[in-house]
């Protein structure tokens, strides 16, 4: 019996990181003073001059429930506007993706947790959490 309930238990602190994937990130673009939309609609005549795709991390600790690291999204859309003096954005998109660099830290430091402190040392694992964003978009100049 005891094996059983031990199995279980390092069943359940393996798969907590997988749960902890709702995270929130404020995002504030109204102060660029450009047009943003995540449609094609700007009810007016433009044209598309470039597409642009960029990733940035955030990062968390206490198992996502604290922000230390917000990824910028203004400074993208602004950079990207400025690059090639547009004057909207367009389809604005943002995906949020746990992939396997996010996914491998926060094991390697429960790993570092274990080794200086023991089986509970492994709950280091939820001490420190990561997310890669993906925003893309369309840089439009009005007129045709």
């Amino acid at each position: 019996m005891a094996k059983v309930n031990r199995f279980f238990f390092i069943a359940f602190l393996f798969s907590i990181p997988f749960l902890e994937s709702c995270s929130t990130v404020y995002i504030d673009i109204t102060t660029l003073g450009k047009n943003v939309s995540m449609t094609d609609s700007l009810n007016r005549p433009y044209t598309i001059i470039k597409h642009f795709h960029q990733e940035q991390k955030a990062y968390f600790i206490l198992i996502g429930f604290v922000k230390i690291g917000n990824p910028d999204l203004v400074s993208i859309i602004h950079s990207e506007l400025s690059s090639v003096q547009g004057d909207a954005v367009i389809n604005l998109k943002m995906e949020v993706e746990c992939d396997l660099i996010d996914t491998i830290v926060p094991y390697a430091i429960g790993a570092l947790g274990w080794g200086f402190f023991g089986p509970l040392g492994f709950n280091f694992v939820y001490a420190f959490s990561m997310q890669t964003y993906r925003f893309s978009g369309d840089i439009v100049r009005y007129g045709q």
